[in-house]
């Protein structure tokens, strides 16, 4: 049995952080060109209305992935920085695959995670897991799965030990 670690989870978390971090700045890329495209076609038409509803329609589909995450992105960062995450153990009550958002676990107590490929197809219906949730500086707690993949960690494989 492995042992995991706090050393362990900041290191997970750094790297979720850091993809994380990567993804915004991508998404809010993606908004700013799109945007600017639009506009520019649109001003050329001159057709105003249509440009402010291209505006918000690309703000609204783009934007709210950035909206939802950024608390998130800033809750691993807090804990990070203050050593203030918990582990949690709950159970899997059930998995889900889509073809187009990806691989979700179905948790007793905190609700859907969503984990990647790997994740999805070493856990099982019925196992025990660790979880892991980051604290912001409000006190308010996320799970670190909601919009993003998240690693949960088996409790027959590992061994959590609090070294805080």
């Amino acid at each position: 049995m492995t042992q995991l670690t706090n050393k362990m989870i900041i290191q997970g978390l750094n790297e979720k952080s850091s993809f994380m971090k990567l993804e915004l700045i991508f998404l809010g890329l993606l908004i700013l060109l799109l945007v600017t495209v639009s506009f520019f076609k649109l001003k050329k038409s001159g057709k105003v209305k249509k440009i402010i509803l291209m505006l918000f329609i690309f703000a609204f589909f783009i934007g709210i992935p950035v909206i939802k995450s950024y608390p998130q992105y800033s809750s691993i960062q807090y804990s990070i920085k203050n050593n203030c995450f918990e582990v949690v153990t709950d159970t899997i009550v059930r998995k889900k695959h889509t073809s187009g958002s990806g691989y979700y676990v179905y948790l007793t107590n905190n609700g859907v995670i969503h984990v990647d490929n790997n994740t999805y197809y070493d856990c099982s219906e019925g196992e025990s897991v660790y979880v892991v949730i980051t604290k912001d500086k409000f006190g308010k707690k996320y799970l670190t799965g909601e919009l993003f993949s998240t690693r949960i960690y088996s409790t027959s494989k590992y061994q959590y030990v609090d070294d805080k």
